[in-house]
């Protein structure tokens, strides 16, 4: 059986359409989603609920987003980061040492869901038609 802390993912971004568009999928297939375009709140959120995946896109309005990825690896219950950025994104710094983060592009879908199987227990990207 899989815990409800395990299955819940926190999306962080400043589109919301975006943002949205990702809850709502991994909502359909029964985990439960948040999303916030601000970084503050997400680290607010991660110190204060449990989290099995957090995706990030690379242009958070209120903080760098290397900033907001060192801050939420250095919580001592930070799950995976999956950065969503686009192509022409400047590389980000962010120190891989402390845990881990996994990146792909936004206009690499299959990459998301290849990130939600690996991360979130029976996640299965098949069952979106």
């Amino acid at each position: 059986m899989v815990s409800v802390q395990e299955k819940r993912l926190l999306v962080v971004g400043g589109n919301d359409w975006e943002s949205e568009t990702i809850v709502q999928i991994v909502k359909c297939l029964g985990y439960e989603g948040r999303s916030t375009w601000s970084a503050k709140d997400a680290l607010a959120y991660l110190t204060a609920d449990r989290f099995s995946l957090v995706i990030v896109d690379d242009h958070i309005l209120d903080m760098y987003v290397g900033e907001f990825i060192d801050r939420a690896l250095r919580l001592p219950n930070c799950p995976t980061i999956a950065l969503m950025k686009t192509k022409k994104t400047r590389p980000i710094r962010y120190d891989r040492s402390r845990g881990k983060c996994r990146v792909f592009d936004k206009d690499r879908l299959d990459k998301l869901f290849e990130v939600l199987q690996t991360q979130m227990p029976e996640f299965n990207g098949s069952q979106i038609s």
